[in-house]
This record gives structure tokens, sequence and C-alpha cells, in this order.
């Protein structure tokens, strides 16, 4: 058995789609707890939580930048996958020309 990783390109695809899924459900779990933070304001007045609301909000926008970062990893997934796929079908055409 040769030594290495053997990974199909299904497995690539789920990968992609599962990487999709989760940053999605991490991404609007954030939006989630920035709305309720932001709500907060009615009922929680002080420095302290004028402070974490504004620490928080400042961070959101790096949440979307990690967001989209992830979303383009999940792309390059596909797009590797895409042309793996068209390779092998091109060296599997031209090798049955060797028949």
């Amino acid at each position: 058995m040769a030594d290495g990783i053997d990974i199909s390109f299904a497995e690539v695809s789920r990968t992609a789609e599962s990487i999709r899924t989760i940053n999605g459900s991490l991404k609007d779990k954030l939006n989630e707890v920035k709305t309720q933070m932001n709500n907060l304001n009615n009922s929680w007045q002080s420095e302290a939580g004028t402070t974490i609301r504004n620490n928080f909000n400042k961070f959101s926008a790096k949440f979307d930048e990690h967001f989209e970062v992830i979303q383009a990893y999940s792309k390059f997934l596909d797009h590797t996958v895409s042309e793996y796929t068209a390779n092998e079908t091109r060296i599997n055409n031209n090798a049955d020309k060797f028949r």
C-alpha cells in the first residue's frame, strides 16, 4: 500500500458544502448575538454596556471578513474538484487513444 492521502472528489465537494453550511450558521448566530446585544441598549444603559456593545460591533466587521475568506476557501475547493475532474476526463480520453 502506498503512503499518502487518498481523498475522493466527492469528499472534497461534501467538505466544501459543509464549510459553507457551518460558515452560514456561524454568521447567522453572530448576527443574532449582535442584534440582541444592541437591543440591550434599551435596558442596560451603563458605561460597561456601551463599551461591550461598541467592542462587539467593531469585531463585527472582522466577522464579515472572516466569513468572506471562508466562503472563498469553499469556492476554491469546488474549483479544485472541477479542475481535477476535467483533467481526469482529458487524461482518460487521451489514454483511450493509445488503444
